[in-house]
């Protein structure tokens, strides 16, 4: 690979957490980042939410967005992700959280607003990001980030960003935006479109984090009766590799290690008496457990949508 070409290309490997931002980290690593150094690390903001505008001048080591870079982005499936995990993370930071049911945005700590209302340096992050969202395809989400912020300034906890607020980020609403290709998936209404969705980002990168957040949040909303699940994503001959929802952990285990399986059928999920197969038998020759991975989504079946095996 020449010079050039990784010069062009830093902040798309950055987002394919091939490239290491200097001072910071890869990008699984700084997602990773504590609370305490998200305040007062200043050399990665400019990686998770570069502009195509101007160059930060707390830190030289970034390059600008490029149309072509923030399209490779906004087209990777696994960039996207990444994307919305960044938004998600700093807005946690903030005390605030994304509704995906209603795409709303809503205050959960006055603490965190109120620390953030004293501190701004923060003020300009939240002016990159309503920037950079709208390039790297978030930008049906700006409005609702705004709407947060206009509250919390006029009547809220950011009185100190009425400044910040009318002169830099109500200047920064568009229209003119494409939004990212996972966007549609992670904001469907039918369960089964999210969940395979989020298990194919796993089977395809076995370490996206916000995945797993993710598919905690999806198994959250069904009746399992079991406290330790193991979430089927593929196998290979006896082997399995899922996650561990009590753990929140991904791994490969030996098909000897479940005695009960747990299969849930159809399209329909959202009931919440979840319509599917159960068996309650010890697995054991006569159960043909190979055949039923084969009619999994994971496999591009439709009979069974999923398989779960429990401890």
């Amino acid at each position: 690979m020449n010079l050039f070409f990784i010069f062009f290309s830093m902040n798309a490997l950055f987002y394919a957490n091939e490239f290491a931002a200097p001072g910071a980290g890869k990008i699984e690593d700084i997602l990773r980042y504590s609370e305490s150094r998200l305040e007062s690390c200043h050399c990665y903001i400019q990686w998770l939410f570069p502009m195509s505008d101007s160059i930060s001048k707390f830190n030289a080591h970034t390059s600008l967005l490029t149309e072509e870079e923030a399209h490779t982005i906004r087209m990777d499936t696994i960039c996207s992700t990444r994307v919305l995990h960044a938004f998600e993370r700093f807005l946690f930071f903030m005390g605030l959280r994304l509704c995906k049911k209603t795409r709303t945005i809503y205050r959960a700590s006055a603490q965190k607003l109120a620390f953030i209302n004293s501190s701004p340096h923060n003020f300009l992050r939240i002016t990159r990001i309503l920037k950079s969202m709208l390039l790297l395809g978030l930008g049906s989400l700006q409005k609702p980030f705004l709407d947060i912020l206009y509250y919390e300034t006029l009547h809220g906890c950011l009185g100190n960003a009425r400044r910040s607020m009318t002169d830099h980020w109500l200047p920064t609403q568009s229209d003119d935006f494409e939004d990212n290709c996972i966007m549609h998936n992670i904001f469907a209404e039918n369960m089964l479109i999210r969940m395979r969705f989020i298990c194919d980002i796993l089977h395809t990168t076995e370490s996206c984090r916000f995945a797993c957040i993710l598919l905690l949040r999806e198994i959250g909303k069904l009746s399992i009766p079991f406290s330790d699940v193991f979430v089927l994503i593929s196998k290979n001959n006896d082997n399995y590799f899922g996650m561990d929802t009590k753990t929140a952990s991904l791994k490969w285990v030996s098909k000897n290690e479940f005695s009960t399986i747990y299969c849930t059928q159809g399209d329909k999920l959202d009931d919440p008496q979840v319509p599917g197969l159960y068996i309650w038998e010890t697995i054991d020759d006569d159960i043909d457990i190979d055949l039923l991975l084969d009619m999994c989504c994971v496999k591009g079946g439709d009979k069974l949508a999923f398989v779960f095996f429990c401890s």
